[in-house]
């Protein structure tokens, strides 16, 4: 595979991603082949395009979904699974900087409730995902980080968000790891296969009464009157009202220009064969997902069928050099992991973030009744879920001041967010070490 064509998004999800071996089987759909007429169109059949057509079906709206490729073609297809209901990138101070008190307040409400949406649709239209809601582990690589770990939990906790502080011994049980120093698991919080829970919300939205195409790119939108007409090859639509919410997979038409509101940042997951059931009891035995909080941070989780599940993040050689980046993750697990003797990562495939500093997605007025949702930065699985119940509000005419998230004009971000991360793991992975020496320890984690 070429990886500048991977960075490029345009590789196919196919075997060598772990969920499309995993996932439930896909939905039969057509593409668009009539002139149709709608209230409101959704372009991009990922989790944010699927839950608000799902929300406005729920409620009565005429709604399509026109996809390019597949359901969850893009990141919502090709993501780790972890349902995290927090936003630890930024503190609330800063958020509150960024939005002012009360839009902060919002959003923090909105991303604490996010993983219980997430398992409520899956409990509620039964979507077979390979959904767990045990808690994820936010482990401590010092034992500095326990006290930022320690207020993250209690200012999580006093907004409806549970969980309790973990010592060593409680961590290194829980984890299977003994490079660990405590930490925090956040209850409420789970995984999940994350193209299973994409054609899972695809059959909601149908079973609702929505509409959904796919190998339909929309390659024309324009204002007819007070209309918009949005053309695809094999035919077309009108409609009085249109989200584009195509995120990291925004190329070219329909709106030049809406992938500079983000910065595309490249990354990899990987994937075993399944290991064997004993072995797999020794490694995160009540199947939670770990994140811990290493510059170049450590993710994990196991699969239904005993695959264990990270990824990697572009750096140097690591992501755009398969075998180097597959002895690297080798090394790197077993550091942490020294009862998995043989890894072998059978599945490896490439996706792509929609990176812009803020990290919380924003949502832009493009034009009369036109609309895009972007920049998710990662948050997807939860943030996305969320901001689909927002962006249906929004469609179905609510005051925009009272909505989650404010809806700003077009904003282009500037470039150079992927060559910082990989800069900032870099970093990241220089400070680890000096700290870990600071802290004694006799055995440094292994660099690329």
């Amino acid at each position: 595979m070429d990886v500048q064509q991977a960075m490029k998004i345009t590789t196919d999800l196919d075997a060598n991603c772990v969920w499309f071996r995993t996932a439930a089987e896909p939905l039969s759909l057509a593409p668009l082949g009539a002139q149709l007429h709608c209230d409101i169109a959704i372009v991009g059949a990922g989790y944010t395009g699927l839950t608000t057509a799902l929300r406005l079906a729920e409620a009565g709206q005429d709604v399509m979904v026109i996809e390019a490729q597949e359901v969850g073609y893009g990141a919502s297809g090709r993501n780790l699974g972890h349902c995290t209901p927090t936003l630890h990138y930024w503190p609330f101070s800063k958020l509150q900087k960024m939005y002012g008190l009360e839009y902060a307040t919002r959003i923090i409400r909105m991303q604490t409730q996010a993983a219980k949406q997430v398992f409520s649709l899956i409990e509620n239209y039964q979507i077979n995902c390979e959904a767990v809601c045990n808690g994820i582990l936010r482990l401590a690589a010092s034992p500095k980080h326990l006290k930022s770990l320690e207020k993250q939990k209690d200012f999580y906790q006093a907004h409806g968000l549970p969980g309790r502080m973990l010592t060593p011994d409680e961590a290194r049980d829980l984890s299977g790891s003994s490079r660990f120093h405590g930490g925090w698991l956040m209850e409420g919080a789970g995984h999940l296969n994350p193209l299973g829970y994409a054609r899972g919300l695809a059959r909601a939205a149908l079973s609702q009464g929505a509409k959904i195409f796919i190998q339909s790119p929309v390659n024309g939108l324009k204002k007819e009157g007070s209309k918009w007409h949005l053309q695809t090859p094999e035919g077309s639509v009108t409609a009085n009202k249109v989200l584009l919410a195509t995120g990291a997979y925004t190329i070219g038409p329909p709106w030049p220009g809406l992938d500079k509101a983000f910065d595309s940042v490249p990354i990899v997951g990987l994937a075993t064969d399944p290991v064997d059931r004993a072995l797999r009891e020794q490694v995160l035995k009540g199947d939670h997902s770990l994140v811990d909080t290493h510059g170049d941070p450590i993710l994990y989780k196991w699969t239904r069928d005993n695959r264990l599940v990270t990824t990697a993040f572009f750096s140097g050689a690591m992501g755009r050099d398969p075998e180097k980046t597959r002895d690297y993750m080798t090394r790197k697990t077993q550091w942490v992991f020294p009862q998995l003797e043989s890894l072998n990562w059978t599945c490896y495939w490439y996706g792509n973030l929609d990176a812009q500093y803020r990290t919380i997605p924003r949502v832009f007025r493009l034009d009369d009744n036109v609309y895009s949702c972007l920049g998710f930065s990662g948050r997807g699985v939860p943030t996305a879920t969320a901001m689909g119940s927002v962006l249906a509000d929004l469609l179905a005419g609510a005051d925009e001041t009272e909505l989650s998230v404010p809806v700003e004009p077009f904003r282009r971000v500037l470039p150079g967010l992927a060559t910082l991360q990989s800069i900032s793991f870099k970093w990241g992975r220089f400070r680890d070490r000096l700290q870990m020496r600071l802290d004694g320890a006799s055995e440094l984690p292994p660099t690329p």
